[in-house]
């Protein structure tokens, strides 16, 4: 699995976590706004501090050496 693929399980775990969590506790409708908060800022956190890794000096090497 790739890097970019692990980010959007493990947000969408997240929020899927907090949602059943707010149904299990019975939160009211007006906690919307917590629900919504608490779901959604861990994930857009994680994913602006979540850097892709670079490259590494054997994979810059082979894609100078692919055929074109």
């Amino acid at each position: 699995m790739s890097q970019h693929h692990t980010r959007w399980y493990i947000a969408a775990s997240w929020m899927t976590l907090v949602l059943l969590t707010f149904v299990a506790v019975g939160a009211s409708s007006g906690q919307a706004l917590l629900l919504a908060v608490v779901a959604l800022v861990p994930p857009a956190v994680m994913m602006t501090l979540w850097k892709e890794p670079s490259l590494t000096i054997a994979e810059v090497l082979r894609a100078t050496d692919a055929p074109r």
